[in-house]
């Protein structure tokens, strides 16, 4: 028996071929010739046929018949064509047309193409061409590769019709790649689906949909998508807040290198969110993400410094990083800078850097800077005073809810400053802050209802308002409500919450409370009656500059009233009341002139103390004016 391999045989079988032919021919014409019942019987003729593949164990089959695996050997095959088809699971199948001829042996080698390999080829070549933004050539290697269920081109075909890369925008049939890549288990696809139905982008917004896929691929690894489960643990979007699992998640996807996941997992130990709080984790976190680029890092380093201002250059370290956070557009630390530089931390004080400063958050709808221009332009820092501009910088920020700009706005309206005078307007502004928590506008408003300004009196209104603004604190607040308490309206009188409130105030440095409270400990009102109690708090109004608590604590250094007597006290204190031009004071000062107590008798400088103590009606001055024969 000859062998030969496919190839030799070829050549070999031509010149066979046709000597055979020629001899069925002239057996079919003798045939022809005799008596046509006269049948003949014609005997097969058999050949070898060999069937070989690389990589082996291909399912072959035979005129549609399957008949083993190769390496497969048919000792007898009948001769003629026969149609051979191989087939391996990840490989394409090959369909050849081979003819056997009788007595000899075919052998069929035949490499089978891996589609693996095909479509990895295919999906190389697309995201090559992706790069180099050739959406075209990309699309058409991503199709082909899907065609075999390549897992990442689904991905990427999704990504083209998301982004309208090489075709038109189209979110729906995006979420169908998506979908698909994400059946198939790609964790790229699952998580672009899970945000697509965060975002309700080509599909129904819904955030059970998103933790579901993002679950998945957070399973798979995927860090991004770690970091989105994190965040609705954090935030307590749709499930419960967590910050322990939020934590835990941050934590996984961290250590694959997810800058924003070192940045908010910095933020769990800075303030103990679901771990041990921990402040040196925390800014070794910061400064992982801010080394990445994370300019919330960066500006969070910055506010770390800035508030922590014991350790050498903390202040200077500060404006380091808010400088690194602000190049990059942060418009927090431009915030930041703009404070530093208006205050001199860190820097030297330049308020024109700082108005440019805050000039950038500004345009970046950063409200709390926008109220800050306001405010330069009202004071005329760094510009010339405009209560013009400064409106405009109050209404852009109070646009964006903030608290402090309402009440500014509000205040702008109710003197008149830059805009036309309207009590109504005003009061809109402050009823908006105080709604918002700001104290100052709800003892403002209260002010305005007590007094019938933008609104009709109510005294309930006024007291409940002077009300909340005290419990939050409000010092001003605070005497008001004092107030209604001593006289008695609206509320019953009532010395000792009067005095209560009056201390509360007090403690905050409010002048006139300061000197109601001395009134109390000084008569008795509400209070044991304590004269050094009442010269403490005499002393603390005088200190302010209040002329009535001045003249009064010198009344107490000339009679030895809760404080040891003084009459050099008591004329130093009389000078810088009557100095004010308190009349009292400035008749109590001409007559220590007069008598010489406390200061060398000097009766010319009586004369002129009482005179100005005359001017304005003081009885006690024109009577000793009359005394001297002055008047």
């Amino acid at each position: 028996m000859k062998h030969f391999t496919r190839f030799a045989l070829i050549v070999s079988l031509l010149s066979v071929i046709s000597s055979h032919l020629v001899a069925q021919d002239e057996f079919y014409n003798d045939t022809i010739a005799n008596d046509e019942s006269d049948s003949t019987v014609v005997e097969k003729v058999f050949g070898i046929l060999k069937v070989n593949t690389i990589p082996k164990k291909a399912d072959v089959y035979i005129d549609t018949i399957y008949m083993g695996q190769t390496p497969l050997t048919i000792a007898e095959m009948e001769q003629g064509e026969h149609v051979i088809t191989m087939q391996k699971a990840d490989y394409f199948s090959t369909t050849k047309t081979a003819l056997v001829v009788g007595g000899w042996e075919l052998i069929v080698n035949e490499t089978l193409n891996s589609i693996i390999e095909y479509m990895n080829l295919q999906y190389e070549q697309g995201v090559k061409y992706y790069e180099e933004e050739n959406y075209d050539l990309a699309l058409e290697c991503f199709h082909k590769a899907s065609e075999h269920n390549h897992v990442e081109s689904n991905t990427y075909i999704g990504d083209c019709y998301h982004y309208g890369n090489g075709v038109d925008q189209i979110y729906e049939e995006a979420v169908v790649w998506y979908q698909k890549g994400a059946d198939l288990g790609s964790a790229v696809s699952q998580r672009n689906l899970a945000y697509s139905y965060a975002e309700g982008c080509g599909v129904d917004h819904s955030h059970d949909k998103a933790i579901e896929w993002y679950q998945k691929a957070a399973d798979q690894g995927d860090a991004p998508a770690q970091y989105a489960i994190a965040n609705y643990y954090y935030y307590g979007i749709v499930v419960e807040q967590d910050y322990a699992t939020s934590a835990k998640y941050y934590s996984a996807a961290a250590k694959s290198g997810h800058v924003d996941a070192q940045y908010y997992l910095g933020l769990c130990y800075q303030y103990g969110y679901g771990v041990k709080q921990n402040n040196k984790k925390a800014l070794e976190l910061y400064k992982n993400a801010a080394e990445y680029g994370n300019s919330d890092a960066q500006n969070t380093i910055g506010m770390f410094y800035l508030t922590t201002p014991e350790e050498k250059d903390n202040y200077v370290k500060a404006v380091e990083w808010f400088t690194k956070a602000s190049e990059q557009g942060n418009k927090e630390s431009q915030f930041q800078l703009g404070n530093c530089y208006l205050e001199g931390i860190g820097v030297d004080t330049n308020y024109v850097t700082a108005i440019n400063y805050y000039l950038m958050a500004a345009d970046q709808q950063h409200d709390e800077a926008q109220y800050k221009l306001g405010r330069c332009y009202y004071d005329g820092i760094g510009v010339d005073t405009s209560y013009v501009n400064a409106v405009q910088w109050f209404a852009e920020a109070a646009s964006h809810d903030n608290k402090d700009a309402q009440y500014d706005l509000g205040n702008c309206y109710y003197r008149g400053y830059g805009v036309e005078r309207d009590y109504k307007e005003a009061v809109r502004w402050f009823s908006l802050s105080a709604d918002n928590g700001n104290a100052r506008a709800q003892n403002t408003l209260g002010y305005c209802y007590e007094n019938g300004q933008g609104v009709e009196v109510d005294f309930n209104k006024a007291f409940e308002w002077y009300s909340k603004a005290a419990e939050m604190g409000d010092a001003q607040a605070q005497f008001n409500i004092a107030q209604y308490y001593y006289r008695g309206a609206i509320v019953p009188k009532d010395y000792v919450k009067a005095v209560e409130m009056f201390g509360k105030s007090a403690e905050q440095g409010n002048v006139d409370a300061q000197f109601a409270l001395a009134s109390c400990y000084e008569y008795g009102i509400g209070v044991e009656q304590n004269y050094a109690a009442a010269a403490f708090f005499y002393r603390k109004a005088a200190e302010q500059g209040d002329a009535e608590a001045q003249c009064v604590l010198g009344n107490c250094y000339q009679n030895g009233q809760g404080i040891q007597q003084s009459y050099e006290l008591a004329v130093e204190w009389f000078r810088k009341a009557a100095e004010q031009g308190h009349a009292k004071a400035q008749c109590l000062l001409a007559y220590c002139y007069q008598v010489g107590q406390g200061v060398g008798k000097d009766i010319e400088e009586a004369i002129e103390w009482y005179k100005k103590a005359a001017r304005q009606d003081d009885a006690n001055a024109l009577m000793k004016l009359r005394e001297l024969g002055v008047w």
